[in-house]
């Protein structure tokens, strides 16, 4: 697929005549790629491609403009910015502007619309591509933007892409462009919640614990465990535009002591602020224990449980 600025370019996309398609029984290029590498490593008994690599520019469309690369814009712009991170992983998200991705002959296809579109569900996609075609292969998006980085409403956008990134298991993200740092701020402190949240490089755990949100398109949540310590972090990304109060439901987990809590918001886009410790309500038997207190509108909080 021809892209132009992060969306399909009808002048170069070659559906009329895909010449390289139909030389290669209509499969599509990625996969015929890797499947050319796999037949090439069975051939010469060694593994040619660590990676498959994509350039992902899947930020919504917003009066007929992409919103990526761009400065956050209207409520309605920021709005179409953060629910398009759905474009990674979720099945019932369509673009109405974003048309139709796939050829024909594609598995994906619809044309139950007018225009038809596709949820791309990209990060699945990936994973289909290599486990049909060349197995082991690892993911990785090493170009991305969403935009709005001058902005909570870019810094929020992108926790909520690396909290994705996590959770579906793609192995390797890079964010472009980053040759002004500071122009990025708040965009970039999103990185500084998961990586260096204290400031004294303390990072959110590294191995992944299922999480789910009754509502992702208010509330993101995130986990993981720290294997170095044992402890808990959870990552709670509050999209809306007010403050929301909820339980947090924690199975299996006996803490130990109060929560540690981390927040970035509009009240300080300089710096991630320590919070008063949060009270865990342990319950018996390793069963669900309870943690409540309210998040901020358009912030990013990061909790760590110490756990026994």
């Amino acid at each position: 697929m021809s892209l132009r600025d992060g969306r399909p370019d009808p002048a170069r996309e070659p559906w009329s005549n895909p010449a390289d398609r139909t030389a290669h029984g209509g499969t599509p290029f990625i996969e015929y790629y890797l499947q050319q590498f796999a037949g090439a490593e069975k051939t010469y008994g060694k593994r040619l491609i660590d990676y498959l690599d994509l350039h992902t520019y899947f930020a919504a469309t917003y009066n007929g403009n992409g919103v990526g690369l761009t400065t956050a814009g209207d409520t309605g712009e920021q709005q179409a910015r953060i629910n398009s991170t759905r474009a990674l992983w979720d099945p019932t998200y369509t673009d109405p502007n974003f048309t139709q991705p796939n050829y024909t002959t594609d598995s994906n296809y619809t044309s139950s619309c007018t225009v038809p579109v596709q949820a791309p569900q990209l990060i699945n996609l990936m994973k289909g591509w290599v486990a049909r075609d060349y197995p082991g292969t690892k993911l990785s998006i090493d170009e991305y933007n969403w935009g709005g980085l001058e902005s909570i409403n870019g810094a929020v956008t992108q926790a909520d892409i690396l909290g994705i990134f996590g959770r579906e298991g793609l192995d390797l993200g890079t964010m472009w462009p980053t040759t002004n740092p500071a122009q990025q701020i708040p965009g970039t402190m999103a990185f500084a919640m998961y990586r260096n949240y204290d400031g004294a490089k303390s990072t959110f755990g590294d191995m992944a614990l299922a999480s789910t949100s009754v509502d992702q398109s208010k509330l993101a949540v995130y986990g993981a465990q720290r294997t170095s310590d044992g402890k808990v972090t959870v990552m709670v990304i509050n999209k809306t535009y007010g403050d929301l109060t909820t339980t947090l439901n924690l199975a299996n987990l006996t803490p130990n002591g109060q929560a540690s809590m981390y927040l970035y918001s509009n009240a300080n886009l300089a710096a991630i602020v320590a919070q008063s410790a949060v009270t865990v309500t342990g319950a018996p038997n390793g069963t669900t224990s309870l943690l409540s207190t309210t998040f901020p509108a358009q912030s990013i909080t990061l909790l760590v449980i110490p756990t026994k």
